[in-house]
């Protein structure tokens, strides 16, 4: 037996809350997860989403100066001082 979808309150989602429906308005599934819920999305459906929004949210950042370097697909925000790189290097003064 399915349990009963919870009613989405849009007017208290967090950004990223928000970022996700909004990716799911673009691609015309919007409307079938509010009746339907995220289950009812394929795996296709909701990889595409988790893509995109992944993608918006590093251009974001980006362009707001918040991320320190970038190595091809890897993408790392050094926020304080002591995290490292994985390279084991902090901040991004090596090069």
């Amino acid at each position: 037996m399915s349990r009963p979808k919870k009613e989405i309150d849009l007017t208290k989602l967090t950004k990223d809350e928000w970022l996700k429906y909004e990716v799911a308005a673009e691609l015309g599934v919007f409307d079938k997860v509010m009746r339907l819920g995220w289950q009812s999305l394929t795996a296709s459906q909701t990889g595409r989403i988790g893509g995109i929004v992944a993608r918006k949210k590093k251009e974001n950042a980006l362009k707001h100066g918040d991320l320190v370097h970038e190595e091809g697909f890897k993408a790392a925000k050094l926020r304080s001082v002591g995290k490292t790189d994985g390279c084991g290097f902090t901040g991004s003064t090596h090069g």
